[in-house]
């Protein structure tokens, strides 16, 4: 399916776009952060970022965020990529060093 004009990366990058619902628009402030790991020295940080408004997400199978859904999809398409078993993105747990 590859050509001179449509490389595979740009291919792959249209065809990610259309599985993901992906348009053209501006791009905006995130509604939410995803926190993958942190030292434990750390936690009074992560205590004070939850009061400040923000919302840190830690556990995405347990969170009810709008934005979620659509990072999970992709993440999940990620992992099919990479030949593992797709399920393992709603169920990874933060990393505590």
């Amino acid at each position: 399916m590859k050509t001179k004009r449509y490389p595979y990366a740009r291919i792959s990058r249209a065809l990610t776009h259309c599985l993901l619902d992906i348009r053209k628009k501006p791009l905006r402030p995130p509604d939410y952060a995803r926190l993958l790991g942190m030292r434990k020295s750390a936690a009074p940080l992560l205590e004070r970022a939850g009061q400040n408004g923000f919302p840190l997400i830690t556990r995405p199978a347990k969170e009810n965020h709008p934005g979620i859904a659509q990072d999970m999809r992709a993440e999940e398409l990620w992992y099919i990529g990479a030949g593992l078993p797709a399920a393992s993105a709603w169920q990874k747990r933060m990393i505590i060093v």
